[in-house]
């Protein structure tokens, strides 16, 4: 396998990743993000007609369950942006470089039974 053929791998393997993250992210918020805005329904009404800081703390602190799940469907939308942007804007540092070369090879040394040859390898 030549360097250009393995760049171009490390390259698919990176956008197969980036898909996978964003899909899951989509997932939870289809998921957690839906029924924690379902149970928020009230105090989304409330907020909606009558805005006041206190009403929005009011509303979070008394339905601990739907504002967690929201924090956490927040929380992986931020990460995987960070994720994603520290990658465009900086780069691989050559850790993980040597990290996504290694994957690339696991993958395709395990050929078509691994779920990501068809998009990496082939």
């Amino acid at each position: 396998m030549d360097a250009m053929d393995e760049d171009d791998q490390i390259r698919r393997l990176v956008a197969v990743e980036t898909a996978l993250r964003w899909g899951f992210t989509l997932l939870i918020w289809l998921t957690v993000g839906t029924v924690s805005l379902w149970h928020l329904q009230l105090e989304l009404d409330l907020l909606l007609s009558h805005f006041t800081w206190a009403t929005l703390r009011v509303g979070l602190t008394y339905n601990p369950r739907p504002f967690f799940g929201l924090t956490f469907c927040l929380a992986l939308t931020q990460a995987t942006l960070v994720w994603q942007s520290w990658h465009i804007l900086f780069g691989w540092n050559q850790r993980e470089r040597q990290r996504l070369r290694a994957r690339v090879h696991r993958i395709c040394a395990r050929g078509r039974r691994h779920p990501l040859w068809r998009w990496v390898c082939q």
